[in-house]
């Protein structure tokens, strides 16, 4: 392996950092003892700048670009954005329906057609579901339609392989040109 530049990130496989750099979690770092890469870094990723500054947290995130995108969102150096979860609220869902076609009867059919809902058969419940062929329309609770989600958050992570992003502590310090 070439020697690398001081500051420079790279992917790893394991949990666990190779001689010479760091995991890329966030930690800070004494000045005093990696001047070259305070140097570049500063206190981009947080610390005093006076005794510590701290190194990029690649954790649960995606590295892209610094610049603009050419949809117009621009990304400066050492931004963090997104939400590992999100909460949707009513305005960020589209308007839409639900069509319900429901009976008045009880299911009689372990194969409905139309998919029609029906009262439950009780004196068969266990091997009858609440469907039936299509009789005619009847009404339906008004509380068996509703929000869902309680306002819980759901998951906005895309797929993923973990591994770890590691900083080089030592090497070449780069040059601007």
């Amino acid at each position: 392996m070439t020697q690398p530049y001081i500051g420079e990130i790279r992917v790893f496989p394991w949990d666990w950092s190779v001689r010479g750099w760091a995991l890329a979690q966030g930690q800070a770092l004494s000045i005093a003892q990696n001047q070259a890469l305070f140097s570049l870094l500063g206190t981009t990723y947080g610390g005093n700048g006076v005794t510590t500054f701290c190194l990029p947290d690649l954790r649960s995130c995606v590295a892209v670009g610094i610049g603009q995108l050419a949809g117009g969102s621009n990304y400066v150096w050492g931004e963090r954005t997104g939400a590992e979860t999100v909460t949707l609220n009513v305005n960020q869902l589209p308007q839409h329906i639900h069509l319900w076609k429901a009976v008045t009867t009880a299911g009689n059919s372990t194969v409905p057609l139309s998919a029609y809902l029906a009262t439950v058969n009780q004196t068969n419940a266990g091997n009858i579901p609440g469907y039936v062929a299509p009789a005619g329309n009847g009404v339906v609770l008004g509380t068996t339609i509703g929000n869902q989600g309680g306002g819980q958050p759901h998951t906005n992570i895309q797929p993923y392989t973990c591994l770890n992003y590691s900083i080089a502590l030592q090497g070449i310090f780069p040059s601007r040109n």
